[in-house]
């Protein structure tokens, strides 16, 4: 009889391990604590984890999608896996913005938390896995930084929860702002040159034909003697000298030109 109880007794556990294990994902009472249930999977392992959750990208802008990564760097397979995105103060258990699977994916289904479709990514199946990859969709606001959160489950009774990404900041789009710049105007100074006005008055010197005649008569009719001839070259001077104080430079030159020829008559006739 006590053989049989034994035997009937872990037939039970064995029932309750597949229960526990969820082979199609996890409860939606496990979003917030995102651990599983404590019996019969016992505490969470307190030593590293072998596995990570690495992110294509260090920040997003709101409604970006972006790409994360559950990875096994010593290829040690896991059977469980819980994840969603939260915010690194830490302050909230709510989920942030909604993942996204290919449509080649059975190992992995969407689930639902805090209302929100997509929210979360569990196992759909207790096939080993090693990496899996899938797309997270940014809010359409920036909430601030994100971590994305894990929960590896290996065996039965061991499994990891808290296993965290390296932050993702989040951006605020910004837009290019126009700046008109003044428009200046520089007016370039009219200079205006005023080129000076330069009269040049020409002075004719008329030596009237009677003026004339007389000099030469005076030259011709004194020539009885040498002194007659110097006192009337001296005469011819005072009269040039008399017209020239009222002539112009020309003027003074025809009747240099004057008495000149009057002094070759008299030498020469």
């Amino acid at each position: 009889m006590a053989v049989n109880g034994i035997a009937v007794l872990l037939a039970i556990v064995g029932c309750l391990d597949l229960v526990g294990a969820y082979p199609r994902g996890p409860p939606p009472t496990v979003c917030a604590s995102m651990a599983p249930a404590t019996f019969p999977h016992g505490e969470a392992q307190n030593i590293a984890s072998p596995y990570t959750v690495s992110t294509s990208q260090s920040t997003y802008m709101p409604g970006e999608t972006i790409t994360v990564t559950l990875s096994s760097p010593g290829n040690t397979a896991f059977r469980g896996v819980f994840v969603q995105a939260r915010l690194k103060n830490g302050q909230s258990t709510d989920p942030q913005g909604t993942f996204m699977l290919s449509t080649e994916e059975s190992q992995l289904k969407l689930m639902t938390c805090g209302n929100r479709a997509g929210s979360a990514v569990s196992h759909n199946s207790r096939d080993l896995k090693t990496s899996k990859t899938f797309s997270w969709k940014a809010p359409d606001t920036n909430v601030g930084d994100v971590r994305f959160m894990a929960t590896f489950v290996q065996a039965t009774q061991t499994y990891w929860t808290g296993v965290m990404s390296e932050d993702v900041i989040g951006s605020t789009v910004t837009t290019a702002s126009t700046t008109e710049k003044p428009t200046t105007t520089t007016m370039k100074p009219t200079t205006t040159t005023m080129k000076p006005t330069m009269t040049t008055t020409t002075t004719k010197t008329i030596i009237t034909t009677s003026t004339r005649k007389a000099i030469i008569t005076t030259i011709r009719t004194k020539s009885t003697s040498t002194a007659e001839e110097l006192m009337t070259t001296t005469e011819t001077i005072r009269m040039i000298q008399s017209t020239a104080s009222t002539t112009s430079a020309p003027g003074i030159f025809i009747l240099a030109l004057l008495l000149f020829t009057g002094l070759l008559h008299l030498i020469f006739y």
